[in-house]
């Protein structure tokens, strides 16, 4: 196979996603009918302290997903997920600082891509239109 023009080779980042598992799933879906769903979300995002190990720095952050889903006036889906992930990054090439914001911005991206596809393939399973929760800018939100 050959490589295109324009083909990026990316770096292996120092940020790492260790693992996730999904703690809890509450689906309570009302049948509609059409497609057009205006879905809102609410994020609880919860970061463990930041643990200084030999080589690198760790935390854990669990993300708790509300996504409401409503049909002009009346509230046809109300859905929960509550994730955990574990990540690390290597201390020679980050600050805790900058493991932080790491944290706060990408880790959260990350758990909510996998809530993201987990709510559509199991809404999917469901026998019903696959529930594609709306993207969002966290550069926008201040993450505490």
């Amino acid at each position: 196979m050959m490589k295109q023009k324009n083909s990026i080779i990316p770096s292996r980042s120092f940020f790492r996603m260790l693992g996730y598992f999904i703690e809890e799933a509450k689906f309570q879906l009302k049948e509609v009918k059409g497609n057009f769903i205006d879905y809102q979300l609410e994020l609880e995002p919860e970061f463990g302290k930041i643990v200084h190990q030999k080589d690198y720095f760790s935390r854990s952050i669990v993300l708790g997903v509300y996504i409401r889903g409503r049909q002009g006036n009346v509230q046809v889906h109300d859905m929960y997920v509550r994730i955990k992930g574990k990540f690390e990054a290597n201390i020679e090439e980050s600050s805790e600082d900058l493991f932080d914001k790491l944290c706060k911005y990408n880790g959260l991206m990350n758990l909510l891509i996998i809530v993201r596809s987990f709510v559509a393939t199991t809404t999917a399973q469901m026998g019903i239109h696959p529930v594609l929760i709306p993207m969002i800018d966290l550069t926008k939100v201040e993450v505490n």
